[in-house]
């Protein structure tokens, strides 16, 4: 994915250390590692809320089926995914700012500023971020409801 846009991992701001002092260092690999273990942590955050929160919903309506407590999952899900992509993309412009200060005091145009690769890089980040997400949310969505509404009839067979 790296290729398809073009993203080589040296936009960072002490990429020429790195490339001093390491010539052999995979920078592509570790800007793709560095959104990989943002998106992990964001991924499992919205995952474990929305799971829980399954469960809660069943508890308090125990006569939903699957069906049911898939779309009220994703009714919270959507509100998960605006609120992480939100998050998420603080954060990584939060991180940036010094850099792209740096830039606006270069005095560039907009459109250079849009077609560097600092600018790319970021947006791959957030794009990352919002597919990881927006498949993240449907499928905990459905396996916890099959969890839950399969799990809670199994056990009151047993009982």
């Amino acid at each position: 994915i790296g290729s398809l846009f073009e993203i080589f991992g040296y936009a960072g701001s002490n990429i020429s250390y790195f490339e001093n002092q390491y010539p052999n260092i995979n920078l592509q690999g570790i800007f793709f590692i560095g959104i990989y273990l943002g998106i992990v942590g964001v991924v499992d955050d919205v995952t474990m809320a929305q799971s829980t929160a399954a469960e809660e919903i069943y508890e308090a309506n125990p006569k939903y089926s699957l069906s049911k407590l898939y779309t009220s999952g994703m009714h919270l899900g959507k509100a998960h995914i605006f609120s992480m992509l939100n998050t998420l993309i603080f954060a990584y412009i939060g991180t940036s700012i010094p850099v792209y200060l740096y830039i606006m005091s270069l005095n560039y145009p907009f459109w250079v500023i849009v077609n560097s690769t600092l600018f790319a890089e970021e947006f791959l980040r957030v794009l990352i971020a919002l597919f990881t997400l927006t498949l993240a949310i449907p499928i905990t969505a459905f396996v916890s409801a099959l969890w839950i509404t399969y799990s809670k009839k199994h056990l009151l067979q047993q009982k």
